[in-house]
């Protein structure tokens, strides 16, 4: 009974972002991958936070590593989205 209400909860939220999720499996599946973006974008943006927090103490070679990073996270960004 209660899986049975999950899924029809579960189901009414995903239909606001044009999903649908038919089984239990398919809400859990979808779940999962909702916290791996979670933990992926926060620490995404932690790492961004620590970079920027550390850009005033950096020497010439360290910014100009740190530009071409942020070079190559945009690229590869620009080639995913699409």
């Amino acid at each position: 009974m209660a899986l049975n209400e999950f899924l029809n909860t579960t189901s009414q939220i995903f239909s606001h972002f044009h999903m649908q999720a038919n089984t239990i499996s398919d809400v859990l599946l979808i779940a999962g991958f909702v916290i791996i973006l979670v933990v992926l974008v926060s620490a995404i943006g932690y790492g961004m936070f620590k970079a920027f927090k550390a850009l005033p103490s950096m020497s010439t070679r360290q910014f100009i590593l740190f530009l071409v990073m942020l070079a190559i996270a945009m690229i590869i960004i620009g080639i995913i989205l699409p």
